[in-house]
């Protein structure tokens, strides 16, 4: 999908942290199945995301992952998520920098996009038996969810959209409307760790893209 990973490894990222002191350790995720399907492949990459991730966490490291689609923040989830047996005060929160919404699901995508699906499978609205299956992920309450700069969705897609509780910041509000307003918390003595997803369609036109679906507005 994305070319992001690629482009920012050749471009000496993981160099560049090590010359600023940090400890990089660098894991490659390969599907192991020899029979590749979109669906299997994906969730099985999704499994493998949340098991290294974990691991990374269990030995006091931060889990960073570059991929080439948004929903292997499922797996980022569910290492967050897997802690939580040790930190039980700690709640987990979603900020999702996109162009898109990603907040599509089977019933109302016109495209058949499993990638335009990502934040909906975050928090329960799509493929949950499959989600079930990546190991520590639980649906994120769309309360702790925040969509910025999202300017590209489908009609079904807003409107499911503006009828959840996810908080959405549109890049210009007055081109799309109001957005969502944000939840309040009612807890100050939780803690909330929160999981960043980015992509390259949020780029402005003097950044080269690098992904398959850029979005016109971008």
């Amino acid at each position: 999908m994305g070319a992001g990973p690629e482009a920012l490894v050749a471009a000496g990222a993981t160099d560049r942290l090590r010359a600023r002191g940090h400890d990089v350790r660098e894991h490659e995720v390969e599907p192991t199945s020899p029979w590749r399907a979109e669906l299997r492949t994906a969730f099985e990459l999704h499994r493998q995301i949340a098991t290294t991730a974990a691991a990374a966490l269990a030995d006091g490291r931060v889990p960073l992952l570059l991929a080439g689609n948004c929903s292997g923040t499922i797996g980022m989830l569910a290492a967050l998520q897997a802690g939580l047996t040790t930190t039980p005060r700690l709640r987990v929160g979603l900020v999702w920098f996109d162009a898109h919404g990603d907040f599509n699901t089977p019933d109302i995508d016109p495209w058949g996009f499993r990638d335009g699906q990502g934040l909906a499978m975050a928090v329960g609205r799509c493929w949950q038996a499959l989600t079930s299956t990546v190991p520590g992920f639980a649906p994120l309450p769309e309360q702790r969810v925040l969509l910025v700069g999202a300017r590209a969705l489908d009609d079904a897609e807003e409107s499911a959209l503006r009828t959840s509780r996810v908080t959405w910041l549109p890049r210009r509000p007055r081109e799309i409307g109001t957005p969502s307003a944000p939840a309040s918390s009612s807890s100050r003595q939780t803690s909330t760790s929160c999981t960043c997803m980015s992509t390259s369609t949020c780029a402005t036109p003097r950044s080269p893209p690098r992904t398959a679906t850029p979005s016109p507005m971008a």
